[in-house]
């Protein structure tokens, strides 16, 4: 993935003709992208700054998979929650915001 959609995922458009899906689409992308950098940039940071870039110390391929997971679904369930008419009436978000 190039820098440029990393950065702009909060501006991207998905191609796909039904504008229901479309914006599930685009929201679920805008999701997952940006959690994902964010998780990078995480795992980064503790490696270079926390750790000091320790050989010895690293991330097992087990260990990214499960906090991609924990952080996928904490991201989703925040998401479900804020879209939530019933509980937040006209608060909420639409499929459309974000």
């Amino acid at each position: 993935m190039k820098m440029r959609s990393i950065i702009g995922c909060s501006v991207a458009r998905s191609p796909l003709t039904s504008k229901e899906r479309s914006l599930g689409a685009q929201r679920r992308q805008r999701i997952l992208v940006s959690e994902a950098a964010f998780l990078i940039w995480r795992l980064r940071c503790e490696r270079v700054i926390k750790y000091a870039n320790e050989p010895t110390r690293f991330v097992s391929e087990k260990e990214i998979v499960n906090r991609w997971r924990a952080t996928v679904e904490r991201r989703i369930r925040l998401d479900i929650q804020f879209t939530n008419r019933h509980r937040f009436r006209p608060r909420a978000l639409s499929l459309a915001a974000m």
